[in-house]
Order: C-alpha cells, then sequence, then structure tokens
C-alpha cells in the first residue's frame, strides 16, 4: 500500500522549504492553526503538535514545590 509508505526524503524537504517559505504570520492559536493545516503539511503538523503539547513546567514545578 503505498499510503503506509513512509514518505521520500525529498518530499519532507520541499514540504519543509515550501512552510519556511511562507510569510510570517500572528497566530493566536498555534495547535488550532496546525490542526486546520494538517494536510498541507502532513508530517510537520505531528512534529508541531508534539511540540506544542508539552506540558509547561512551570506548573508541575509549582505543584511540587507548594501544594504538598
Amino acid at each position: 500500500m503505498a499510503a503506509l509508505a513512509p514518505p521520500k526524503l525529498t518530499d519532507l524537504r520541499s514540504k519543509l522549504n515550501q512552510y519556511l517559505s511562507t510569510n510570517v504570520a500572528y497566530v493566536a492559536d498555534p495547535i488550532a492553526w496546525w490542526h486546520e493545516h494538517h494536510a498541507l503539511y502532513p508530517q510537520l503538523s505531528w512534529m508541531a503538535l508534539d511540540f506544542l503539547t508539552i506540558p509547561d513546567m512551570y506548573f508541575i514545578v509549582h505543584f511540587l514545590m507548594f501544594c504538598h
């Protein structure tokens, strides 16, 4: 099945170059933006969502220091 085949490196570079050549714009909700653009940048959107959804360590540290 071609759909299950990993993307070619040249395809990934092409999509990355396409993304990097777009104009910079303010985005209020980057998670929503990546969900909306998943079809255009599938691999980049997965990476971005993985990064953007890492829990903020401030809240974990605050909980450990002040809630015990």
